[in-house]
């Protein structure tokens, strides 16, 4: 298949496109970023956004949804459609239209205001209204090509949260204070939106929602059970607050049925808010940010890491539609590129049920018959795989994790730390109170080689029986043996600053890189006796790195990932997953690999151009720079061999650009400008022959 699209791309001249992700995200889907606002145009068609600038549709009621947008850099709090072609969304300082159901959206020109913008409402095609931090109103009258400042007060810390007009003329903007006490404020208008004036009922409570009846029954609701309604346009306000509930949104149907909504629960009115139901839990820890509902008692809730619930019954009973992911993936392993298990345990010294995939991570199932579980450890070397639990036991596979047995392991009340085996008979075993622990037979037997107390030992990395070396997080050291743990010694990271080593990985012998605390990365050439600051990450914790070939790596922290190409000298721009922490990295080979998550989250390294599909006839090309930012030069070292054409492919095998008919030349320089940022796999052919590399673009 990838043969045929190359052969088909020869008919241009020259074709570019965005690349995408390195990473793809597994699960959950469509997003594990965090959803801040919902709008529905009927019980079918509508749009939920959020962080990273994520802007998904759906037109089956929220069964399927498609990603229309998505920036790192930006974050959308409301979305609004007038109908279900046009609609607006806002967010930091962003406003976006689109007129095409949001098949492509066009960022508006703002006026010059401070602070982020939080709600948008449109009354028509061309009046509509955002509000946001610092009292920021803005208006416009011709669909906003052109929005007016109306308000923004910057002097206080008073923010509107939310925006909701009657008619052209009847309007209402809440919030409440940006920090500190329940402040709030209520502001009407009569005019339009060109003068306001303050209608607070109760200036002590914070105001998160403004909704408005077809009737003109106003509402506005907040923290502490707080809930006013007006039947006069907010002129004047009634307090039918409940005793309790931290309200973050508020909708009706119609006059009579609606619903308060809260961040795990909701509550119910079916006679025009004159009582409300008790509260409706929603199953499980949930975190909900906003509602969007039609008149038709249908309704969607979104909220943290892309939690969603559907109702088509008012309110009365909610059906998760989300993939559940209130659960971590820790430990991911894979034995090929379909099997592979891990923990949901947010630590490697906490256990956690087993959970198993065979179908490359899209989808996980708790694992009920792999005996003896819970487990705190899961590792996978090659076919064979072990599974380590709280009493001295380990579950073994030698066939991929068709059969296993049970073998016991040493003693250690604080759970083995790492695990690591360099064959099928050689491994080993650390932990707390200096454990060490070697096995010669597979792991049927044990040799104590234990340190003293004062060890605690984290990370291991072997490269033969003999060869090894592991972190001592209590003395911040790094130790080295050469004869399987008989005799140690010692290094540090730094000397008048000792760094706090996390995770360590050796190439060979004498190359090795050990992560910090800190953020720094160390490299050693003299096989660890002497370690040199080598490149400066923004973070460090939970850090691990890993080489799949000599030049081609990868470094996790924290909540992003890096890909190096040139041996760790430079690293991509990093990739991240919303704010979810990633807890584990493991490669199958150089093409293939999968990152392990908080909220559920997989996602999958696939270079699907492998090396090995094509003909590679000439080791003599060089890229560079590689990472590269707007151009890479291309180099045959054969000054009588020729370029003929130059196709780049994405990681997903896609054909982003190409040169075809070159005038011939043993040198070209190629303008990646265009490109997102992101790992490409180059293809040169020559009069030789055909030749690939994989390059960055940054």
């Amino acid at each position: 298949m990838k043969k045929n699209a190359i052969l088909i791309s020869l008919i241009f001249f020259f074709s570019i496109s965005n690349a995408q992700d390195e990473w793809t995200l597994l699960h959950p889907i469509p997003t594990i970023n965090d959803l801040i606002d919902v709008h529905f145009v009927s019980d079918q068609k509508g749009w939920a956004v959020g962080t990273e600038g994520t802007i998904l549709f759906t037109e089956n009621g929220g069964t399927d949804w498609e990603t229309q947008h998505s920036n790192p850099d930006e974050a959308f709090w409301s979305v609004f459609f007038i109908d279900e072609m046009e609609g607006w969304t806002v967010g930091w300082s962003k406003i976006y239209h689109t007129t095409d159901a949001g098949a492509t959206w066009e960022q508006q020109d703002r006026p010059n205001v401070l602070g982020d913008l939080r709600d948008v409402f449109f009354i028509n095609q061309d009046t509509g209204w955002i509000v946001g931090a610092y009292k920021i109103i803005l208006r416009t009258t011709d669909g906003g090509q052109t929005w007016n400042k109306i308000m923004n007060t910057i002097s206080g810390d008073l923010n509107f949260n939310s925006v909701h007009f009657v008619d052209a003329l009847h309007g209402c903007a809440v919030g409440d204070k940006m920090t500190g006490s329940n402040k709030g404020i209520v502001m009407t208008t009569s005019d339009g939106g060109l003068n306001w004036d303050e209608t607070t009922p109760d200036t002590e409570q914070g105001y998160q929602k403004v909704t408005f009846t077809n009737s003109g029954i106003g509402w506005v609701c907040g923290g502490n059970g707080t809930l006013y309604k007006t039947m006069d346009y907010g002129v004047t306000w009634v307090d039918v607050s409940l005793s309790n509930g931290g309200f973050i949104d508020i909708h009706f149907f119609d006059d009579q049925k609606g619903l308060l909504i809260e961040p795990s629960q909701t509550r119910q009115t079916t006679d025009g808010g004159e009582t409300w139901s008790d509260p409706v839990m929603l199953p499980g820890y949930k975190s909900m940010r906003g509602f969007g509902g039609s008149n038709e008692n249908f309704g969607l809730l979104v909220g943290y890491a892309g939690q969603m619930y559907k109702t088509s019954d008012a309110g009365l009973n909610w059906d998760q539609i989300s993939p559940d992911n209130d659960y971590p993936v820790n430990q991911i392993c894979f034995f090929n590129q379909t099997d592979g298990l891990a923990l949901n345990s947010n630590a490697i010294f906490n256990s956690g049920d087993l959970i198993r995939t065979f179908d490359g991570g899209n989808t996980w199932e708790t694992d009920t018959l792999i005996e003896n579980g819970p487990f705190y450890m899961a590792r996978i070397f090659g076919s064979t795989g072990y599974l380590l639990n709280s009493s001295a036991q380990m579950m073994k596979t030698t066939n991929e994790g068709n059969d296993w047995q049970l073998l016991s392991i040493p003693e250690n009340i604080n759970h083995f730390r790492d695990l690591q085996f360099t064959d099928n008979n050689h491994g080993f075993l650390c932990g707390t109170d200096g454990a060490f622990y070697k096995t010669n037979d597979g792991g049927n037997t044990w040799q104590d080689m234990s340190l003293s107390e004062n060890y605690n030992l984290s990370d291991l990395y072997f490269i033969s029986e003999n060869a090894g070396w592991v972190i001592d997080v209590a003395e911040k050291t790094i130790l080295k043996t050469t004869n399987g743990g008989v005799d140690w010694t010692n290094t540090t990271l730094g000397d008048v600053y000792i760094f706090q080593p996390v995770s360590i990985f050796f190439k060979n012998e004498f190359e090795g890189f050990v992560t910090s605390e800190e953020g720094v990365l160390f490299k050693s050439d003299d096989g660890g006796a002497t370690w040199n600051e080598f490149y400066t990450f923004s973070g460090g914790y939970a850090s691990q790195i890993l080489f799949t070939s000599e030049t081609e790596g990868w470094y996790k922290a924290a909540t992003k990932v890096y890909h190096t190409m040139d041996g760790g000298i430079s690293w991509s721009n990093p990739q991240s997953f919303g704010y979810s922490m990633i807890y584990s990295m493991f490669f199958l080979n150089n093409n293939r690999g999968w990152l392990g998550g908080a909220n559920g989250m997989v996602a999958t390294y696939s270079s699907t151009v492998g090396m090995d599909e094509f003909t590679t006839n000439e080791p003599g090309l060089n890229v560079s720079p590689n990472p590269c930012v707007n151009q890479v030069e291309i180099k045959l070292s054969d000054l009588n061999n020729e370029m003929r054409q130059i196709i780049v492919y994405n990681v997903l095998g896609e054909q982003v650009m190409q040169y075809k008919n070159l005038p011939g030349s043993n040198q070209f320089t190629l303008n990646t400008s265009e490109l997102k940022n992101g790992v490409f796999i180059l293809q040169v052919n020559t009069d030789n022959g055909k030749n690939l590399v994989k390059f960055i673009k940054q």
